[in-house]
C-alpha cells in the first residue's frame, strides 16, 4: 500500500511531500521531498530523501541559480549515501548570448571518489536562433581532452540542408 502526505507553504506551493510505501511482507521504505522556493516562486532547492525498507538511506539535493532574467544560469545535484557518507556531485551552468540562447553550457561531475570530468559546449546561432556550431570538449580526470565540432547549414525555410561532425 501507498501513503501519500502533502505539506503546502502559504503561497500554496508544495514544501514537502512524503511518500511511504508498504510491502507485501509489512516491510516499509519512505521518501521524503522538500522544496524551497524564491520570490518569483522558481524552485531552488528540491531534497529528495530516501528511507529504504533494507535500512539504507539516500539524498539527492538539486539547487538552482537564475540570472537577473529568470533564466536557469546553474543546477547543482548532489547525490549522497547516507550510509558511508559517499558524495557526487554534478553542476551545469549556462551563458546566455545577448537573445537567450544558451552559447555555452559546462557540465563538471564528480564521482564519490573526487574523479572529476568536464564537458564545455559552445554554441554559434543565426539570426533565426538555429544553432549553427557547436563545438564540445569533455575531459576527464586525467587531464585528456576530445574535442567534436558539429557545423549546420539551413535552407531559407529553415529546414536542416547540412549537418557535418568533426
Amino acid at each position: 500500500t501507498d501513503a501519500v502526505d502533502t505539506t503546502y507553504d502559504s503561497g500554496g506551493k508544495p514544501s514537502r511531500e512524503t511518500k511511504t510505501v508498504t510491502d507485501a511482507d509489512g516491510s516499509q521504505s519512505a521518501r521524503t521531498t522538500d522544496w524551497t522556493y524564491d520570490a518569483n516562486d522558481n524552485p531552488t532547492r528540491e531534497t529528495i530523501t530516501a528511507n529504504n525498507s533494507d535500512g539504507t538511506q539516500t539524498a539527492r539535493t538539486t539547487d538552482w541559480t537564475r540570472d537577473s532574467d529568470g533564466n536557469l544560469s546553474r543546477e547543482t545535484i548532489t547525490s549522497t549515501d547516507n550510509n558511508d557518507g559517499s558524495q557526487s556531485t554534478r553542476t551545469t551552468d549556462w551563458t546566455r548570448d545577448a537573445d537567450g540562447n544558451v552559447s555555452r553550457e559546462t557540465v563538471t561531475s564528480t564521482d564519490s571518489n573526487g574523479n572529476q570530468t568536464t564537458s564545455t559546449t559552445d554554441r554559434t546561432f543565426d539570426d533565426d536562433g538555429r544553432p549553427t556550431r557547436e563545438t564540445t570538449t569533455v575531459t576527464d580526470s586525467d587531464g585528456n581532452a576530445r574535442t567534436t565540432t558539429i557545423d549546420r547549414s539551413f535552407d531559407p525555410d529553415g529546414s536542416l540542408t547540412r549537418e557535418t561532425r568533426t
